[in-house]
Order: C-alpha cells, then structure tokens, then sequence
C-alpha cells in the first residue's frame, strides 16, 4: 500500500500514478457487479473484427 497524504498536505500540483495488470478474474468480476457482458470483453474471436483488433477491459478500469 502506498504511503498517502492528508487532505491538508496536498497542494496544487501533486500528482500520482497507479498501474494495474488486468486479468481475467478483473474481467469476469467486473462483468458480475456491473452486468456489462458484451463479446467485446469475452471473445477473442467477436473483438477481432472490431476497431480494437482485440479483447478490451471494461472502461471503468480507466477512470
């Protein structure tokens, strides 16, 4: 876990970073608790023949 700051010692210009490895566990849950079951996220073969040449995440991930 990172170290944080308080509320207080937070200025103008403070930034962080945070990077994850999406798996297929992140996937499946993620499909579970918000019901967005589309191929795009499931089927390598249906995301293939889309813009994204490929499986996607779902986009919460990039908020």
């Amino acid at each position: 876990m990172r170290e944080g700051k308080s509320i207080d010692q937070l200025k103008v210009g403070d930034s962080t970073e945070l990077s994850k490895v999406i798996t297929e566990l992140d996937i499946r849950e993620s499909a579970r608790v918000i019901g967005d079951c589309n191929p795009l996220h499931f089927d390598q073969a249906y995301a293939e023949k889309t813009i994204f040449k490929g499986r996607i995440a779902h986009g919460i991930f990039s908020l």
